[in-house]
């Protein structure tokens, strides 16, 4: 698993990326694998591997500041094959609007927004 960058502020976009290690290919993971699961500590879990459906980058947006651990676990046969850690940052720095949210008091006014353009899509069979 690679991550771009293993701190960011909170509500910031993380990316990840399995990327199979240099040398191997992709099919490798059909014939190494059933399934692969990314995890966030105890928070969540999503399947990035099965048969059929490969995901190979996906992000996260982080809501709490703290450390966690994110790991992708393989499974073959139902018995977990492979693990792989990578430890990473939240952090909490005024850098979302540079505000802290506990500092706001009182009203911080409001605004409207108008699209230029609205398209409205049909899709036929």
């Amino acid at each position: 698993m690679k991550i771009k960058q293993t701190r960011k502020n909170i509500f910031e976009r993380m990316e990840f990326e399995m990327n199979p290690n240099a040398g191997h290919s992709y099919n490798e993971l059909y014939d190494t694998y059933d399934s692969i699961e990314w995890h966030v500590d105890t928070k969540g879990k999503t399947k990035v591997f099965e048969w059929g459906h490969t995901v190979y980058s996906w992000s996260y947006n982080f809501f709490l500041p703290g450390k966690f651990d994110t790991f992708l676990i393989g499974y073959k046969y139902e018995d977990k094959f492979y693990s792989d850690t990578t430890a990473i940052e939240v952090t909490n720095y005024r850098e979302f609007l540079s505000y802290y949210w506990s500092e706001i008091k009182g009203s911080i006014g409001h605004g409207t927004g108008y699209p230029k353009y609205a398209s409205i899509y049909y899709l036929s069979r």
